[in-house]
């Protein structure tokens, strides 16, 4: 029961606090900055993406390196 209670505490939680994101990016009493925070995360998501490919791309190229470097 305890668990239950803890999830649904935990959902409540989360609501408001997307609660908080939606007023944040779209604040109509702010029209002009929509654009501008759209982007920001567009950037942020962009650039996370980015970096974890590269890193599992040099994680690919090392696995393949040592493994050539072994005659596999």
């Amino acid at each position: 029961m305890g668990a239950i209670l803890g999830s649904m505490q935990w959902l409540e939680q989360l609501g408001h606090r997307l609660g908080a994101f939606s007023e944040w990016l779209y604040n109509p009493e702010d029209m002009e900055g929509v654009a501008s925070r759209i982007a920001s995360l567009a950037l942020i998501f962009g650039g996370l993406i980015l970096v974890s490919l590269t890193v599992c791309l040099g994680i690919y190229g090392a696995l393949v390196g040592i493994s050539v470097l072994l005659g596999g």
